[in-house]
């Protein structure tokens, strides 16, 4: 058996694993808590492909976001309406995508040569991602191809389609046909991933930590949902690293700054490529034992080597989380 656990497992999933592990618990080990101070909540994205790239070979769109979901507020009398809601009312398709998060090639003809995917949707309102799970009804993986041969895909295709038209029909009427050409088009297929309850292994998209005592932020948070069974023998043996519990949430460094905790936790030590200033801050306890003063004194003036982009991806991190 192993002497000591590391679990990188999501919320919804690591809660019902300790609930069905009784002999982890005893009178003096309470249930922790800290797992229970991230709300979950799903996440859909939304990928059409045309075989003519008509965003790029039109108008030029590299980069950048588009949005045809304004907030709106309830106005009817009903309790359960009376609330602010994002893409509830938006038809055909809400949209809330981006020129530049999609995979395009363009090596086509000079005069069309892009074709490639357009991100249509990046959202996380329920009413959305129920919206488009609708064309995802069975089996439990995340993701789904639509298929412009079945009556329901080909409807979702369309629907998104003329979304798109709606929103960019003042661009495309400034460009000489192209408003006729691209609303004669149809995307060849498209995919839809919908993290959400019906994705096993993960049921959800991202967390967002309850503010409120005891745990007062996402460092307090993080820290005590790091080694989460106290007042047992296990308390030091088991640990959890995940997005849900992290200082960034939504994000892979999330997790990753959990890690290196549990990994100092295990008495391993401030990795090399690692400078020591980012080290300290991604350390809960802040008590980095490596290194001399002569050492830190010259990184904080300047006397760095250049580090890949994952480090400055993981400096961000820090500086979110300090």
């Amino acid at each position: 058996a192993a002497a000591r656990v590391v679990l990188n497992v999501p919320q919804r999933p690591l809660l019902r694993l300790l609930s069905r592990s009784p002999t982890l618990f005893t009178p003096q080990t309470p249930w922790p808590a800290p797992l229970t101070y991230g709300n979950a909540y799903p996440i859909v994205k939304v990928y059409v492909h045309y075989d003519d790239a008509w965003w790029r070979n039109d108008l030029n769109l590299t980069a950048g976001t588009f949005n045809n979901s304004a907030a709106w507020r309830s106005t009817t009398p009903s309790i359960f309406t009376q609330e602010d809601c994002l893409a509830a009312q938006q038809t055909p398709f809400p949209l809330q995508g981006s020129y530049h998060d999609g995979d395009v090639r363009c090596d086509g003809e000079a005069a069309r040569p892009c074709r490639g995917f357009l991100q249509a949707a990046y959202m996380g309102d329920p009413q959305a991602v129920r919206l488009y799970e609708e064309f995802h009804l069975s089996g439990n993986d995340s993701a789904v191809v639509l298929d412009p041969s079945r009556p329901d895909h080909r409807y979702a295709l369309d629907g998104v389609h003329n979304a798109l038209i709606n929103l960019h029909k003042p661009q495309l009427s400034k460009v000489p046909g192209a408003l006729a050409r691209v609303m004669a088009m149809r995307p060849s297929a498209a995919v839809i991933s919908a993290w959400s309850m019906r994705a096993a292994g993960i049921e959800a998209g991202c967390h967002y930590p309850r503010d409120g005592p005891p745990l007062m932020d996402k460092r307090s948070i993080a820290k005590h949902a790091l080694a989460p069974l106290v007042g047992g023998a296990i308390e030091s043996k088991l640990f959890v690293v995940n997005e849900a519990f992290g200082t960034l949430e939504c994000w892979a460094e999330g997790s990753l700054t959990m890690a290196e905790n549990a990994a100092h936790r295990l008495g391993l030590g401030r990795p090399e490529w690692m400078p020591i200033d980012v080290y300290d801050k991604v350390l809960f306890d802040n008590d980095a034992p490596e290194g001399d003063q002569a050492q830190r004194q010259a990184e904080q003036n300047g006397e760095r080597r250049i580090y890949v982009s994952d480090l400055r991806m993981m400096e961000e991190a820090a500086k979110a989380s300090a």
